[in-house]
């Protein structure tokens, strides 16, 4: 069965409808359009001036150890080109929970990650076809940080090592593409920006 991307963020948006904390609301509108706009490898727009800070931070968990990317440069080159270089930006989340804080937010989830055989032998898994497209499902826990403006500081992201890889059809394989397609009329807008209470200052620009 084909998983629905456009439903990728069902926990986030369970929870915006339980919530009445503007700047909680706030942290969570910018998180539900920050992952639609990574699956769609839209990730210029990712660092709006109104959804991230300038120097970003990101840890990012492996067997390995902790890699810690500091300022725009290491994220962009190391974390995004990286999942954009080998074609494995499309995820979908499953079964969400999410806690939510003035500091940011706390979750954790199944993530279903399309990836082709050369990532999934990389990731440890002993595939057939390397050209095939397969899905990874694995836990994943984060927390992110956001400013007093409700702008994303960074990213602490825990991928459980393991999971299970099954060979996904070319019928139920979700491109890059086809996430553009449906998660744009989801994503709208750039955000508009906030005080450190999610009091609207000023409407952002619409995107160009």
């Amino acid at each position: 069965m084909k998983l629905d991307v456009t439903r990728m963020m069902a926990g986030a948006e369970d929870l915006l409808e339980k919530t009445d904390n503007p700047r909680h609301r706030a942290i969570l509108q910018n998180y539900r359009r920050h992952a639609m706009l990574e699956v769609s490898g839209r990730f210029d727009e990712i660092f709006h001036p109104n959804m991230t800070v300038p120097d970003p931070e990101y840890w990012v968990y492996r067997p390995e150890g902790r890699i810690i990317l500091s300022g725009m440069d290491e994220v962009v080159k190391h974390f995004y080109s990286e999942m954009a270089r080998t074609a494995s930006t499309v995820m979908i989340l499953e079964n969400e929970t999410i806690a939510v804080n003035d500091f940011g937010f706390n979750s954790e989830y199944m993530s279903h990650s399309f990836v082709p055989g050369h990532v999934a032998r990389a990731r440890g898994f002993d595939v057939d076809d390397l050209d095939a497209m397969y899905i990874h499902n694995h836990w994943v826990i984060m927390t992110w940080i956001y400013s007093d403006d409700c702008r994303l500081i960074g990213e602490h992201v825990h991928g459980a090592p393991g999971g299970t890889i099954r060979y996904c059809p070319p019928e139920e394989v979700v491109t890059q593409e086809e996430a553009r397609i449906r998660l744009a009329p989801l994503i709208g807008d750039p955000p508009p920006r906030y005080d450190r209470f999610g009091k609207i200052l000023a409407e952002a620009a619409p995107a160009a």
